[in-house]
């Protein structure tokens, strides 16, 4: 029998040094020992950082699966799960996803209902994330067929990890619907999402990121959908939200709420109001931010006062203090090779001249 060699001192996995990971074929292993084995390599592909390495290793655990069926042995289902969803992760290929994936769903259908239960929600979960790749592809109708057997699966389960599933699945329904501007029923999906993401007891980063998106999302919707005074609400409670919470997307669920809710103001012609939103967010981001970002963002909103003042409010002078300000901000700008920067002071340049 070979020397068991240990797989984190080989430096790279090639065809020529493969066999050093396997003993002798003849060797009689128990089923308990294949478990092990095949334990073993997943548990070395979690810790290994060369993704080739990973790669090989989970493909040495699903032969050892093979072995276990082939003594008539029974495969522990997370194992079998955890294995085959972290291959997915390594392929681009849509064949040899939908390859693995189904693979998962023949083993998980002929587990019995018992065992079912046990992997449901790793299982909904690898089901999610194949659906959302089936959704980003434009296959939008089988993305539908998994995410209704999701929710099928998980329609009694109240936990933490199934509700985070739940409204994940609502929320990309939700998007299709907006996509495609049906957005009464993309109301409906997003509503449903949020309500479900608020019911999670354990609130997490990820948990608070995921809240605060939904609440942003939703005013978007509604207004596009001309929705104003709805939209107006979500974006003032997205706002809260993030002064209230420790989610870690504040910079980006700020800016993006200040600014549709400023855009809200100017379509109902409350220009004073959508002006407020702007230096709301200037002040907040002042206070909180700094680096190129931040800049730009303050120099954008700068420009967007500037912008008001002249086409709804016609006050020069303000049009005139406001682009200063604008070209000001902007002069922080550290990197000024930066092509959003030379975009953004090209832009400024164009209405100055434009005056």
């Amino acid at each position: 029998m070979k020397k068991d060699i240990d797989i984190e001192k080989i430096p790279f996995v090639t065809m020529d040094n493969i066999g050093e990971y396997f003993d002798d074929e003849d060797k009689d292993y128990t089923i308990e020992e294949l478990i092990l084995k095949t334990e073993k390599e997943y548990s070395l592909a979690k810790k290994n950082k060369v993704p080739q390495k990973q790669l090989m290793l989970l493909n040495n655990a699903c032969m050892w699966f093979d072995k276990i069926k082939e003594k008539g042995g029974k495969i522990p289902p997370t194992l079998f799960l955890s294995v085959k969803h972290s291959q997915m992760n390594f392929y681009i290929s849509t064949d040899r996803r939908v390859t693995l994936y189904k693979e998962i769903v023949d083993f998980y259908e002929q587990l019995p209902e018992e065992e079912k239960e046990t992997v449901k929600l790793p299982y909904c979960e690898i089901s999610y994330q194949y659906s959302w790749a089936l959704n980003q592809s434009g296959n939008v109708e089988e993305m539908s067929a998994i995410v209704e057997k999701i929710l099928k699966i998980l329609q009694n389960n109240e936990c933490d990890r199934a509700l985070k599933i739940k409204s994940d699945c609502y929320s990309m329904i939700g998007a299709v619907f907006f996509e495609g501007k049906i957005y009464d029923k993309a109301i409906d999906f997003s509503l449903c999402a949020l309500h479900l993401v608020e019911e999670i007891k354990e609130k997490t980063i990820d948990i608070l990121d995921t809240e605060a998106t939904y609440i942003f999302n939703l005013g978007n919707i509604y207004l596009q959908s001309d929705q104003y005074e709805y939209a107006i609400g979500s974006f003032k409670l997205a706002i809260n939200f993030s002064h209230t919470h420790n989610n870690s997307n504040k910079f980006i669920i700020m800016q993006y709420a200040h600014n549709y809710l400023a855009q809200a103001y100017v379509c109902i012609n409350e220009y004073e109001k959508a002006i407020a939103e702007y230096e709301s967010f200037i002040k907040y981001s002042n206070e909180n931010f700094s680096g190129d970002e931040a800049v730009l963002v303050n120099g954008t909103f700068l420009f967007r006062i500037a912008f008001i003042y002249n086409k709804f409010i016609n006050n020069k002078n303000k049009v005139l203090e406001y682009l200063t300000l604008a070209f000001n901000e902007i002069d922080k700008y550290a990197n000024k090779e930066d092509e959003e920067y030379l975009d953004f002071k090209e832009q400024l340049e164009d209405f100055q001249s434009q005056l």
